[in-house]
């Protein structure tokens, strides 16, 4: 059976993410799905940024329910096992739960992002569907 390239399955996938960022009030910086595998070119990013096996999800690394941006520099890319267990996390405390020798030197920086409260989002996604 031929391996189908992560990258086209992830083409496809971008409007529905770029709707959900813009739905959220995040930050936007109008790149497109060839700009975020050029960037990532140049990161050397090519496989999951935590196991390094191949990937197969985009990941905004500070998850939109937390306020996190839909910008080349707030996406990375993950393996679906790595994706489903990070979920909206934060992601220092993520990173922490895999490596727990970590914990003390990721521990002040756990939680920075606070989770938007249901009136934020009901507040953003309103004002995005008012000016739609």
């Amino acid at each position: 059976m031929r391996r189908e390239d992560p990258r086209v399955k992830a083409q496809a996938a971008s409007n529905g993410r770029r709707y959900r960022a813009l739905k959220f009030g995040a930050e936007y910086d109008g790149h497109q799905p060839e700009d975020l595998f050029l960037h990532w070119d140049e990161e050397d990013l090519y496989c999951c940024v935590v196991c390094g096996g191949p990937f197969e999800h985009i990941d905004h690394n500070v998850p939109l329910i937390r306020g996190g941006s839909h910008t080349l520099d707030n996406l990375v890319p993950l393996c679906a096992d790595h994706n489903l267990a990070k979920s909206g996390k934060c992601p220092y405390r993520f990173i922490a739960e895999l490596f727990p020798g970590l914990t003390a030197f990721l521990a002040p920086y756990f939680d920075v992002h606070e989770r938007l409260t249901d009136e934020e989002i009901e507040r953003r996604t309103a004002a995005y569907f008012d000016t739609a």
